[in-house]
């Protein structure tokens, strides 16, 4: 098999990451005013975020990392990467750094009142449940969950991704994931990047369709695994919640805060990778 760069095999990586922290719902504080970091700790955010950079961790041994030229050095150098820029308080701080000041009291105080119900309460357990699960073992049991579902239960799941525009979401951020990394391996002296940015988008873009394939599937399975315990009703009221002004807002700025945050990472992350390879001397 042909061997790629190392950023050509990245985006794969990125776009099983991306897909970690959808949906990001979850239980709130308890008082009216609370900060970003309580915030997140109370829905539940800082597991996924915690998830992503296990999936960092995890990644050295993906068999994308195989195919790319220098693999073996590729693979030394990747956990002090990940590491160095992509541990636990890295996304926790830059998260709540991009969160911070964009979602109102007034905003809270309405997401409140259903996500502090027991259903709320419920549903937050669950997402929480599958956070705790790799992207491979979420969407092997999504898989075994979607033999046997029925058509209006496909539906209701095709709306609940809907809502949040999940498949556009997941997009956007793998998208930009990766035009970012390839930004930062840039910066970090990869010979063969030097690239126009028109160029690296124009790459990313060839690769659009089958990323937008890819994302719908996964959601679709790990969507179907998440809310198995959920009936028909419930997830529907779920739905219902999720195209509310109050649910909307909620995932619009969560995920923007998300998508910027991942960019600004994976930057300093691409540039830290190919320093330790040794295209720059630090």
């Amino acid at each position: 098999m042909k061997k790629q760069p190392a950023n050509f095999v990245a985006w794969r990586l990125i776009l099983m990451l991306a897909l970690v922290c959808l949906p990001l719902t979850g239980a709130m504080a308890k008082d009216d005013v609370w900060t970003p970091k309580e915030f997140i700790a109370a829905s539940g955010i800082d597991k996924a975020l915690a998830a992503i950079t296990k999936g960092m961790r995890d990644a050295v041994n993906a068999p994308e990392l195989d195919q790319a030229i220098d693999a073996e050095k590729l693979k030394e150098v990747w956990p002090e990467a990940v590491e160095t820029t992509f541990s636990e308080k890295h996304l926790e701080d830059g998260f709540i750094e991009q969160l911070s000041g964009k979602i109102t009291p007034k905003e809270y105080q309405a997401i409140r009142q259903f996500l502090e119900s027991d259903f709320g309460r419920r549903v937050t357990r669950l997402e929480v449940d599958a956070h705790a699960l790799d992207v491979s073992e979420l969407n092997a049991r999504g898989a075994e969950v979607a033999k046997s579902i029925a058509p209006d239960r496909i539906r209701v799941i095709k709306e609940m991704i809907d809502a949040i525009g999940g498949v556009e979401s997941g997009l956007t951020i793998a998208m930009n994931s990766s035009f970012a990394m390839l930004k930062g391996m840039q910066a970090g002296g990869a010979i063969p990047l030097q690239l126009p940015d028109e160029d690296i988008r124009k790459f990313l873009k060839e690769s659009e369709p089958k990323m937008r394939q890819e994302i719908g599937a996964l959601l679709a399975l790990s969507t179907a695994y998440t809310y198995k315990d959920l009936s028909d009703e419930e997830l529907k009221f779920y739905v219902d919640f999720l195209n509310s002004p109050a649910g909307k807002a909620m995932y619009k700025k969560s995920l923007t805060a998300l998508d910027a945050m991942l960019s600004e990472r994976m930057v300093d992350f691409g540039n830290t990778l190919m320093t330790l390879m040794g295209h720059r001397k630090s």
